[in-house]
């Protein structure tokens, strides 16, 4: 299903988590954590958290990926856990590995920053900066369309639109704009999947009218998946693992209809619980970073 070139950057094969010790929720930074003050079952969530780990470490066994990898919590960072969020890790032109570190939106958020950042230094990564007043969410808001040179940016919640032409000239990537303007999709990984070049898994309610039309635009295959799943069950808000021609989608159990979608496109669905997530406002994809 994937374009194959040498010219275009492999897949990132290589996953980060962070310990959910310290995951609560204790205010509403989007809507699905309204009513959810206090109420995080810590064992449960934990329960969750190790489940997905070991779906990870089972694909690694298969050969998707490489490596997984898990950093501690932090006291006082209680979404921490969402580890797509604070960075964004890329390949430049020339193959070298760089991260733009997140200017994120709550100030309490900005902290989980360092704790990253320290985390891809070790790595050999690059560290580059964003000026102060631009916001951004890492790959929460910017997702590469795989086997290209493309990416995919949301802006309206937590992303600024006037981010978009910083995030060009650091990356060296031609990237889509898109509004989003549904706040039960206040994420772009919330509500758009692209598979490659050609194919995309989507919520088109979460969009402008004139972003809808930029994805058709962009897309020939554009597959929307239903409402009550993607606002609901958090189904776009799967990882998509890909190695060759074998293809993974770990994504929140239950939603059947997404399943069938995956199966119909020759990828294994691996449904896991993140429920005790959900209540914070994530599942899969905002539970881990990849990288290089």
């Amino acid at each position: 299903m994937f374009a194959k070139s040498s010219n275009y950057p492999k897949n990132p094969d290589k996953i980060l988590l962070c310990h959910p010790q310290f995951f609560e929720v204790v205010d509403e930074k989007n809507v699905h954590m309204k009513g959810q003050i206090g109420k995080i079952n810590k064992d449960k969530a934990l329960l969750q958290w190790e489940s997905l780990v070991l779906a990870y470490q089972k694909i690694v066994e298969q050969g998707g990926l490489t490596e997984v990898s898990v950093l501690k919590g932090e006291m006082g960072l209680e979404d921490m856990v969402f580890a797509a969020n604070q960075t964004f890790p890329f390949l430049n032109a020339q193959g070298e590995k760089k991260v733009i570190l997140s200017n994120m939106k709550h100030p309490n958020r900005m902290k989980e920053v360092p704790y990253y950042q320290r985390f891809f230094e070790m790595k050999g990564y690059s560290m580059l900066h964003l000026p102060d007043h631009l916001l951004f969410e890492g790959m929460g808001d910017l997702l590469p369309i795989p086997q290209t040179r493309k990416a995919l940016c949301g802006f309206g919640f937590r992303t600024s639109k006037t981010t978009v032409d910083e995030l060009k000239g650091l990356t060296g990537l031609d990237i889509i704009a898109l509004e989003l303007v549904n706040p039960d999709f206040y994420h772009l990984d919330t509500c758009i999947v692209p598979l490659n070049e050609s194919m995309v898994l989507y919520a088109p309610s979460a969009f402008s009218e004139a972003s809808q039309a930029l994805i058709k635009q962009q897309f020939s295959q554009c597959i929307a998946v239903p409402e009550q799943e993607a606002s609901q069950g958090f189904a776009l808000n799967m990882h998509v693992v890909s190695q060759g021609e074998e293809q993974w989608a770990l994504l929140q159990k239950g939603n059947k209809e997404t399943e069938k979608i995956l199966s119909y496109l020759n990828i294994k669905a691996i449904p896991v619980d993140t429920s005790e997530f959900i209540k914070s406002g994530g599942s899969v994809f905002c539970l881990k970073m990849m990288y290089y």
